[in-house]
This record gives C-alpha cells, sequence and structure tokens, in this order.
C-alpha cells in the first residue's frame, strides 16, 4: 500500500509540473503574439506616414514631367512676349514643387532618424530622392541659363520613382512576414490551449479494462491498479475540460480506479427523485481541481 501512494504521488508531481510549463508556455506564447500585433500596428502607421509622403513627391514628379513637357514645346517656337511669359512661369512652378519635395524629403529623413525601423534600403531609397532632386534642380538651372541665351532648346527633366516602388515592395514583404508569424504564433497557442484543456476518460468492467491494458491483473493480495504507461490510449474518450462538468457513467455501480479529489465532483442520478434510475452521473464541481492530480478518469462498471 506504502508502495502504490508513492507511485501516485510521483505521477501527481510529474502531471502537476507538466501543466506548470505548459500554462508558463501559453503566458509566453500570448505575451509575443500581443507584443507581435504592438508592433505590427506602429510598423503600419509609420509605413502610412512614409507612403503618403512617397505619393505626395511622386505626384510632384509628375507635375514637374508634365511642366517639362509644356516648356519642350514651347522652347521649340520662338519664345517672345507671352509665350516667353509662360515658360518664365513654368520654371517657377518647377522650382516650387522641387522646392516642396525637398521639404518632403528632410522630413522623412528627419523621421526615419527617429524611426523604429531599421531599413537601409529605405534610408537609401530617401538618399537617392535627394539626389535626383539636386540633379533637377542643376538641370532647372541650365535650363534656365540656356533661355537667357535664346537657346531653343531645353533639356528635358527625367525623374524616376522606381526606387521608390522597389522599396515599397521590400516593405510588403516584410509586413507579410509579420502576418505569417502572428499566424504561426497562433497556430501554436491554439495548440497549446488544446493540450492544456484536454483529458480523457474511460469506462468498463474489469475483464474490458484489463483487456485494453489499463489495468493490471491483480491477484489473491494484491488489487488492480491503473497501468502507467502501454494502455490503449484509443479506449479512452476525449474531453475538453472547460466545457464537460457531467460523465453518463451509464451503470448503477461503479469504481473510479484514477485517483481524484474527493471533494471535486458528486455522482448523482439522472433524476435523483426517481428511485428506479440506476444510471449515474459523475457531476464535477471543481474541474481545475478535479483534473489536477491526473488528466485520466478510469471508471470501472461493477
Amino acid at each position: 500500500m506504502n508502495i502504490m501512494k508513492i507511485s501516485l504521488m510521483a505521477v501527481f508531481v510529474a502531471l502537476l509540473l507538466g501543466s506548470c510549463i505548459s500554462k508558463a508556455s501559453y503566458d509566453e506564447m500570448k505575451l509575443q503574439n500581443d507584443s507581435l500585433q504592438n508592433a505590427k500596428h506602429m510598423i503600419e502607421r509609420e509605413l502610412d506616414d512614409y507612403f503618403q509622403a512617397m505619393n505626395e513627391i511622386s505626384d510632384n514628379f509628375d507635375k514637374i514631367k508634365g511642366a517639362e513637357n509644356v516648356i519642350s514645346v514651347n522652347a521649340q517656337n520662338e519664345l517672345q512676349g507671352d509665350r516667353r511669359a509662360k515658360v518664365i512661369n513654368d520654371f517657377e512652378y518647377i522650382n516650387d514643387l522641387i522646392n516642396t519635395n525637398r521639404e518632403k524629403i528632410a522630413d522623412l529623413e528627419n523621421k526615419l532618424k527617429k524611426s523604429s525601423i531599421t531599413s537601409g534600403q529605405l534610408r537609401e531609397t530617401v538618399a537617392r530622392l535627394t539626389d535626383e532632386l539636386k540633379v533637377a534642380q542643376e538641370r532647372v538651372s541650365t535650363l534656365e541659363d540656356e533661355l537667357k541665351k535664346k537657346d531653343s532648346r531645353i533639356f528635358a527633366l527625367n525623374t524616376s520613382v522606381d526606387s521608390l516602388n522597389l522599396h515599397i515592395d521590400v516593405l510588403d514583404e516584410n509586413i507579410s512576414s509579420l502576418e505569417q508569424e502572428k499566424r504561426e504564433n497562433q497556430r501554436i497557442i491554439d495548440e497549446q490551449t488544446y493540450e492544456l484543456n484536454s483529458a480523457y476518460y474511460c469506462i468498463g468492467t474489469s475483464r474490458e479494462l484489463k483487456n485494453e491494458k489499463i489495468l493490471t491483473a491483480g491477484g489473491l493480495f494484491s488489487k488492480a491498479k491503473v497501468m502507467k504507461s502501454n494502455f490503449n490510449k484509443s479506449f479512452f474518450t476525449r474531453i475538453d475540460i472547460t466545457e464537460t462538468k457531467r460523465i453518463p457513467l451509464n451503470a448503477g455501480k461503479i469504481k473510479i480506479m484514477t485517483d481524484h479529489p474527493v471533494n471535486s465532483f458528486i455522482l448523482e442520478t439522472a433524476n435523483p427523485l426517481d428511485n428506479t434510475d440506476k444510471n449515474l452521473i459523475l457531476k464535477i464541481n471543481n474541474a481545475q481541481e478535479f483534473w489536477s492530480t491526473s488528466k485520466f478518469l478510469v471508471v470501472e462498471v461493477r
């Protein structure tokens, strides 16, 4: 009898430690998932600001290109009177756009210095935009000089947003990676939750339980005991301990072979007022306490 108590106590300690480790893993994964969600939202907000600024810069480049086309058409004709005034106004318009883009890029650079996003590619993109603006300004200055020299040919201003599009693709990939990591973390949390809430029970006669190697054979001076391993787990039914509070035993006389705190459950019939009802029901009053000693319930029908 002392050996049996020691064995049961060892099983209780092992299961309790396993439950604690699983709970700690669950809490850790939930905390990681929350941190990922917060990081994702923060990155999305920062990216929205970057995209808005980049779109505005791109729109200004398109306007510059449109004004450039007008200047190119006018430059093919003799620049006198109103035509010349129009070209000069177009140059002023282009310079205003260049100055606006310079301010927006400077603002992007300032935000990147304070940003948690450490993307070298984004910083290189902003640096290239700065260089392109410098080149654009130099070209405008050259065109203005050529106008002063009555040169009818004006060089076109070339701007490109290919580098911006490339970087936007990279940022999209980063967001997709975060989403995939979030899904993987959620899958792990779901598995942990499933295991934490899983318990198993079986009901059978002494012969059935012994045939399935769930109970030991016992003997003249020893009682049948629940096997610790090598038993047929398919004979058990899985339940969710957060949902299942009543287990029909479909028998009038039973013996609970596994160890569960006596204060955590009661045995009753479906209709306690009906004396002819002999089918017992195991009602779990405290699920956490009931399953604390074992996640397996073995009931012998007699």
